[in-house]
């Protein structure tokens, strides 16, 4: 049976999120109350407060608000050829969360006025950002 699960991370920043879901193509709509998902037997909603929609997918990341930031959830029932969201976030949104991590960091050095030479993601398993950051 198909379910939401939330997945862990440290979300805080919309403006970041929102970053990340476009370097992804991912769209992020802020406001957006209700993901859907799909359980088996047609499309369910997910209450939430804003939304990440894979295009042409029917499937969507719930973003929901807690104390101490935003939580992720996305149905993780099907395996990885057949959940877009998988495919282009990764199994656990390891890649939308690391580009996240990314457009912080960018953030963070465009405020002290660093130069951001490299920033990428790495897609082999290794899950790094690698970024040089100088004055």
């Amino acid at each position: 049976m198909s379910h939401m699960t939330r997945i862990q991370g440290e979300i805080k920043s919309l403006a970041g999120l929102e970053t990340a879901c476009h370097i992804l193509g991912l769209t992020f709509h802020r406001g957006a109350t209700k993901a859907r998902y799909y359980d088996g037997t047609g499309i369910k909603t997910f209450n939430c407060d804003h939304v990440i929609e894979v295009p042409g997918y029917a499937d969507q990341i719930s973003v929901t608000k807690k104390s101490t930031g935003y939580v992720l959830s996305f149905d993780q029932w099907l395996g990885r050829d057949k959940n877009k969201i998988k495919q282009i976030c990764g199994d656990d949104l390891e890649i939308l969360k690391q580009t996240y991590q990314m457009a912080m960091i960018r953030k963070y050095a465009d405020e002290k006025r660093l130069h951001m030479e490299t920033a990428k993601v790495m897609r082999d398993g290794k899950k790094k950002i690698r970024i040089k950051l100088f004055g």
